[in-house]
């Protein structure tokens, strides 16, 4: 799909183009532009993981890459600029028009190396004849524990660098003009010429980063070609995985560029809530459940799993912070599992236990393969006893409870009791418990566990008249409410767990979506986060309306390029650009909507509204390995296929209106519930196809 600036242009955001290794944002030119839409901190290249020395890891920048342009020998300001970024090859597409000198850029980052290419050409579309000089220019800063050392000049230059233990090797080559340099710092090369009408100056420019992490050779631009063959082949591969078609162009064409954005930012490690230095340079906290969800949904597996696997590598290291009673993961990782956030409130916060739980229980869930249940395991286990030791305490009533900490609203004081606190502990316990159980161990544990999970669940703060869950008394308003339902399920149906949510839903709604909850911090703002994770929950709980409406409304809060962002300010300006937490919280409440497992088993159009009429997908997944694919037409179910990995049994649920005259009780074996069928069939390995045009 192609994504023009000219989508809320009123919102700057510069462009991402990147390999989850290799991110960088460009601005209008398609290179870095000196200040450019608010964001300059953005323009430079980061490397996933590549980090300078102190207590707060810094990520490294490794430099930024301009250009300046003359025409005869003045420096003209562009005119008509135009800018569309391709998600199909991930690349971006700039043009810019100046006293009749076209300016035509292609910027991207390669799929499968650490490497950035830029081509421009400057055309004479004037009826005389222009001089045009173009000039760029690499430019690399200070900073503490990191070292550069320009190597070579020339048309294939080479820049050092070592940072702690990592040493590595920057390459600049281009085949049309040659580095010079500019100090110890910078390099540039400039390439000239005087125009005729319609005669065209061609340069062209590679970057790549190797280093004891990757190693690169230097990129050869007669071999071209076949790189953008292999680029576009990864993410043609990619996109070919899965598509939903609601027929909503909006929505359609944000799940595009929701996936775009966690595919650019999904390091070999996690993801990320956006890789850059600024805010927190690319550190990993509990925001990764969501991309990994909306990831995982998507039938992106691969990609998904690295999520728990990393933080299963970094398990010894958690155990360790807990003093051998547990995992303590820190609140914002690095690589290597070492906290890097600076003093704050959040040092106390404990529900990223459970979502760093949930990105292992959730790996097993979609899989159901034993042999990684028997991976993760570890990992809930010690996040289980970090839970009993450093989280559950008992209150004046001799309840159990969690212990006063900083809960999912930062902007308020502790509290005990906090309700994503509570759901997050009680997940862990149920889930470490279940685990044990089949796998036959820590039996003795497990049952404790899982008494504690039940004790929790029957101490969550309620407003008993308006039989709902609530804030511990005192506490403002907030959205963490949410979580019994998603993404910790411990209530997924209960009339507390509807009616909670419909307040929230109703309650915080703001003039372009939702904010998180009442703090006055949170005034005139609108949070893509919020919206995805009411969709989220109204997906669990069978709302199909709402579970739209907030889908819909999360589209306010992007920025341009239908870029998602953290959230609007009370001021309409984009906070945190490509932001991958919020959209992978949306993203998976609108997969939910059609195609979603949890621990009661696999459901299919289960919160999909009778207003939406005609859509159709492919490779959603469910469970066991298991995707579907389905078509409905005037409301009608016209086709509905269940690809599986291996021949097996397979048990579904879907709303009886969607399935009644269809051929489906001659294939397999139909329950009727109140609302729905509960389908159980043999799958063959491949695709099966269960409803067909008649």
């Amino acid at each position: 799909m192609q994504f023009p600036a000219t989508l809320n242009p009123d919102r700057p955001t510069p462009a991402l183009v990147g390999n989850g290794r290799l991110v960088t944002y460009l601005g209008a030119s398609g290179y870095h532009d000196e200040a450019a839409d608010g964001t300059p901190s953005m323009q430079e290249f980061v490397l996933a993981g590549r980090r300078g020395p102190g207590p707060t890891f810094p990520l490294i920048s490794f430099g930024r890459l301009t250009r300046t342009i003359l025409v005869d020998a003045e420096e003209v300001e562009p005119g008509d600029a135009d800018q569309v970024l391709e998600t199909e090859t991930a690349s971006l597409a700039s043009r810019l028009l100046r006293d009749g000198v076209l300016e035509s850029t292609r910027s991207l980052v390669l799929a499968h190396r650490n490497t950035f290419l830029v081509e421009t050409r400057l055309t004479n579309n004037s009826d005389a004849e222009v001089g045009v000089v173009l000039r760029v220019r690499y430019a690399l800063e200070e900073q503490h524990g990191v070292r550069f050392t320009v190597n070579r000049l020339g048309a294939g230059a080479e820049v050092g660098f070592e940072a702690g233990d990592n040493l590595g090797l920057i390459h600049l080559t281009t085949p049309d003009a040659e580095w010079q340099s500019e100090g110890d710092s910078a390099l540039a090369l400039t390439v000239s010429e005087n125009l005729r009408p319609g005669q065209t100056l061609r340069l062209r420019v590679a970057l790549t980063f190797s280093d004891r992490f990757e190693f690169s050779e230097p990129f050869d631009w007669s071999k071209r070609q076949a790189a953008l063959s292999e680029h576009e082949r990864w993410w043609r591969e990619f996109w070919a995985t899965s598509d939903l078609v609601t027929g909503i162009a909006e929505v359609d064409q944000t799940r595009n560029i929701a996936l775009y954005t966690i595919a650019c930012q999904a390091t070999p490690w996690s993801i990320p809530p956006v890789l850059c230095r600024e805010p927190w340079h690319g550190g990993v906290f509990h925001d990764e459940l969501y991309p990994f969800l909306a990831l995982l949904s998507a039938g992106h597996e691969r990609l998904a799993r690295r999520i728990p696997y990393f933080r299963l590598a970094c398990l010894p290291r958690a155990v360790e912070r807990g003093r051998g009673l547990g995992a303590l993961y820190p609140w914002n990782s690095t690589e290597q599992g070492l906290e890097r956030d600076p003093v704050g409130q959040w040092y106390t916060e404990r529900h990223h236990l459970g979502a760093i739980a949930a990105t292992a229980w959730f790996c097993f869930l979609y899989s159901k393969n034993p042999e990684v249940l028997e991976d993760i395991y570890p990992l809930l286990r010690e996040c289980a006893r970090a839970v009993e030791e450093f989280v559950l305490t008992t209150d004046a009533r001799g309840k159990l409870v969690t212990a006063p900490c900083t809960d999912f609203d930062e902007s308020a004081p502790p509290i005990a009791a906090g309700p994503f606190t509570m759901a997050a502990a009680a997940f862990v316990l149920s889930r470490a418990a279940e685990a044990a159980a089949r796998l036959h161990r820590d039996l003795e544990r497990a049952a404790r566990w899982e008494d504690q999970a039940r004790e929790l669940q029957t101490n969550f703060p309620v407003d008993v008249e308006a039989r709902r869950y609530a804030m511990p008394s005192g506490a403002p308003e907030h959205i963490a409410i949410a979580g019994y339902v998603a993404p910790f399920f411990v209530d997924d149906g209960s009339p507390y767990a509807r009616n909670a949510v419909a307040r929230l839903h109703a309650d915080l709604q703001t003039e372009f979506g939702w904010k998180p909850g009442h703090s006055s911090v949170f005034d005139g703002t609108s949070w893509m986060w919020t919206a995805g994770h009411l969709a989220m929950c109204h997906a669990v709980l069978g709302n199909g309306h709402e579970a739209l409406e907030a889908v819909m409304r999360g589209l306010s809060s992007t920025g341009r390029f239908l870029s998602p962002s953290e959230h609007l300010r009370a001021d309409g300006s984009v906070a945190v650009p490509w932001f991958t937490t919020g959209v992978g919280a949306w993203l998976t409440g609108l997969h939910w909507m059609f195609a979603r497992c949890d621990d009661n088993g696999d459901h299919l159009l289960d919160a999909v509204p009778e207003s939406l009429q005609e859509f159709h997908f492919h490779g959603l997944r469910l469970s066991r390995g298991v995707s579907a694919a389905a078509r409905v037409s005037g409301g009608c179910l016209e086709y509905l296929s269940l690809s599986s990995p291996v021949r097996q049994a397979f048990t579904f649920e879907i709303p009886t209106r969607f399935v009644e005259g269809t051929c489906l009780p001659k294939l397999g074996r139909v329950i009727a519930l109140d609302t729905h069928w509960r389908v159980q069939v043999d799958l063959l390995e491949g695709p099966n196809d269960l409803v067909t045009p008649s």
